[in-house]
């Protein structure tokens, strides 16, 4: 699915709930990528 801004609704979906929690991070990966779930898995790795 391109082009349907799936980033424009999933972006304002996280300002709206962001405040329920003690902290967020909206990490954008533009690349189109087999290993996204792995860069995923390495930033929550780093904050613990």
């Amino acid at each position: 699915m391109r082009r349907i801004g799936k980033t424009t609704i999933i972006k304002a979906t996280f300002n709206n709930v962001k405040q329920m929690y003690d902290a967020s991070c909206f990490v954008e990966i533009s690349q189109n990528s087999s290993n996204n779930y792995s860069i995923s898995c390495n930033i929550l790795k780093q904050f613990k």
